[in-house]
């Protein structure tokens, strides 16, 4: 039949065209990106790529040499200097300590590198009686009397404190007993609480000069005076810091006139005492 022989036709055709190569068809087309790609990225010789073999076992072992540990004398050397810094940080330990001819105990301190060397009261051996604390120590400004320093002293009937002292810790003077008399410093800013609580002070003379008690920022603008003999608080008058003051069990007094003048005050405890109601109003109005 015809159309087998068309069919039988189409076949050699399509046959012979299929030995035909695809190149014939392409000759003149760009070379394809990824054949190009490899073409570059193939070394141009085998001596290049015996170069390029040869170069790695250089770069691995500058990599090696790069992370090797420090040595051990440079990691001690860097340690010691880091440790003089620190130290260079913090403050002087205490560099002496001793007793004075009158029995009070003290040490040199210094609290920072930039700071100044001042004496401290820690102690007292004493005989007792009328004392006086002094001002400077081996050259040293005494700036302050630790706490508890004279805590429970029987003996002691009267204290100066010499200027220069700023601080007199919790405490200091707490139940001494036969204590009558004080006298502080125009230096002194902080009379921390229970200092002069449990004596037997009759009046506040003592702290006429002391004007710039309370004046301390850090700590409570208070005064402790509870478990006293107070009948007279005139000496109290020039302290304008102060915001507190404890007059509990100063079993005599009855007159608080003075107070009217200190305008800071917001606190006034007078339990165990003769102060009578009008009073304790007048002084709030």
């Amino acid at each position: 039949m015809n159309y087998k022989k068309i069919l039988a036709g189409l076949l050699i055709v399509a046959l012979c065209l299929s030995t035909i190569p695809v190149s014939i068809f392409a000759e003149d087309q760009v070379p394809a990106a990824g054949a190009a790609t490899e073409e570059a990225a193939e070394p141009e010789s085998k001596e290049e790529t015996e170069t390029l073999v040869d170069a790695v076992p250089s770069v691995m072992d500058e990599v090696q040499e790069a992370t090797t540990e420090p040595d051990a004398s440079e990691t001690a050397a860097v340690t010691e200097e880091q440790g003089k810094d620190a130290d260079a940080a913090l403050p002087t330990p205490t560099t002496a300590t001793g007793v004075t001819q009158d029995g009070f105990q003290y040490e040199m301190r210094q609290n920072g590198p930039d700071d100044a060397k001042i004496a401290v009261i820690t102690g007292y051996t004493g005989k007792g009686g009328a004392i006086t604390i002094p001002g400077q120590i081996e050259g040293l400004t005494v700036r302050e009397i630790n706490s508890g320093v004279f805590q429970n002293n029987t003996t002691i009937t009267s204290v100066i404190v010499s200027e220069g002292v700023e601080y007199i810790g919790y405490n200091a003077f707490d139940g001494c007993s036969k204590l009558t008399s004080v006298d502080f410093p125009s230096t002194l800013t902080c009379l921390a609480d229970g200092a002069l609580r449990g004596c037997a002070l009759t009046n506040t003379d003592g702290f006429k000069k002391a004007v710039n008690l309370g004046s301390d920022a850090s700590m409570l603008h208070a005064l402790d005076l509870s478990d006293n003999q107070i009948v007279d608080l005139s000496g109290l008058k020039g302290l304008k810091e102060l915001a507190s003051i404890d007059l509990s069990n100063n079993s005599n007094l009855s007159d608080v006139t003075p107070l009217k003048e200190m305008d800071n005050i917001n606190v006034l405890n007078f339990t165990g005492t003769k102060v009578s109601d009008q009073s304790k109003f007048d002084l709030i109005r």
